[in-house]
């Protein structure tokens, strides 16, 4: 098990944190984004972490999560516990000029038959 504290994922547009594999744990992390920029196949859980959408560009979506598991017996997830999903500054003023979703539920060739999105008390 990889597991990271307090560091930040700077500058990234897509695939910013590119959890490939094994188990990871982060917990109080930085992350910045616009697409799939929380991205991997493996089982990675996020704590206390502030997730920053940044503007994308014209014609793109924001997606926050992607699970990049390609077959159902894949043993593989992104859980998002306590954080916080926020605008940056350059994003807030425009935000309601682009959609955004918490997981790709975008086409994207055949991943989207493999995943599963679950929402608990949020």
């Amino acid at each position: 098990m990889f597991s990271f504290s307090r560091f930040s994922v700077v500058e990234g547009y897509q695939d910013s944190l590119y959890a490939k594999k094994y188990n990871q744990f982060y917990r109080e992390c930085d992350i910045l984004g616009t697409v799939d920029f929380i991205f991997g196949s493996s089982t990675t859980f996020l704590q206390n972490c502030r997730i920053y959408c940044r503007k994308p560009n014209v014609g793109q979506s924001i997606t926050i999560t992607t699970d990049g598991r390609n077959s159902l017996d894949m043993n593989s997830g992104i859980v998002l516990h306590n954080c916080s999903i926020i605008a940056t500054e350059e994003l807030e003023n425009v935000k309601h000029n682009f959609s955004s979703y918490f997981g790709r539920w975008l086409p994207w060739n055949e991943i989207l038959s493999t995943l599963t999105y679950i929402e608990y008390e949020n």
